[in-house]
């Protein structure tokens, strides 16, 4: 499963509109995981984002759980940085 966001954003220089998409989640099911499904997982979202006209995609993950280098191996760079600050204890 993959979740994405696609609008209009101003993220050129020159302020030309660029279309974007922007991960709210991507999960494989334990039972469909194995060799190389995230990446064709992957392969499969961004082919039909280019037939959608999107040209930039930018993918979140959090850096405990992994998933860095994969996003590496696929040509991902590091680009924006979210900073958190819990301002309340978290309840489990």
């Amino acid at each position: 499963t993959f979740i994405l966001f696609v609008d209009m954003h101003r993220t050129l220089a020159d302020g030309t509109p660029l279309l974007h998409a922007q991960d709210d989640a991507y999960y494989i099911a334990p039972h469909a995981r194995g060799p190389r499904v995230a990446l064709r997982l992957f392969a499969e979202a961004e082919a039909e984002l280019r037939l959608r006209g999107v040209r930039k995609l930018s993918i979140h993950y959090k850096p405990y759980l992994g998933g860095g280098g994969l996003l590496e191996a696929l040509g991902f760079a590091a680009d924006d940085v979210i900073m958190v600050k819990y301002l309340a204890p978290l309840e489990n």
